[in-house]
């Protein structure tokens, strides 16, 4: 079932990114916008999508959890054009929003970079930072399950699976 949402957002995305600016971007519904940076990014690539979200993005004032995913495609571009300064930026400015689950969203995606980086000791320190300040946010056991076997305690994170689960 397409709904309205939906449909502006593949409308939006056949446009060529250069004609959005960040305040018409603003006032795209979240859920359009990320169909249409999906719908852009295999249009027009990586890089057309990556200069149209990045500045909405490093302003996140004003944007909430409902532009998550739109966030995540430009992670996801970033990373798919190499640009892993960007990223870090990117998620550095979206973990300071003042949207709780936004700002979740985007420190989990810096503890996923950190540990990727094999920065274990800072990736764990934002892990319990994000963690204190979003105690229920359900990404949290598995970034930490991702964490612990990118650090290669598979026992430690076979134990903590059995806690979450009850066992």
């Amino acid at each position: 079932v397409l709904n309205a949402e939906h449909a502006l957002g593949l409308v939006i995305g056949s446009m060529p990114p250069e004609q959005m600016g960040v305040a018409a971007l603003r006032q795209v519904p979240p859920a359009a916008l990320a169909v249409a940076a999906m719908a852009m990014r295999d249009k027009y690539g990586d890089a057309r999508v990556a200069v149209l979200l990045e500045p909405l993005f490093l302003d996140p004032v004003g944007l909430d959890a409902r532009h998550d995913d739109a966030f995540e495609v430009l992670m996801d571009v970033l990373l798919s054009l190499g640009q892993e300064s960007r990223r870090e930026i990117v998620a550095q400015r979206v973990s300071q929003s003042a949207d709780k689950s936004l700002a979740t969203s985007a420190r989990c995606r810096r503890v996923s970079m950190m540990a990727d980086r094999g920065e274990y000791v800072q990736a764990w320190t934002l892990f319990h930072e994000t963690q204190r300040a979003n105690p229920d946010d359900p990404q949290l056991l598995h970034l930490e399950m991702l964490t612990l076997l990118s650090e290669g305690r598979e026992q430690e994170a076979v134990i903590r699976r059995a806690a979450q689960n009850g066992g």
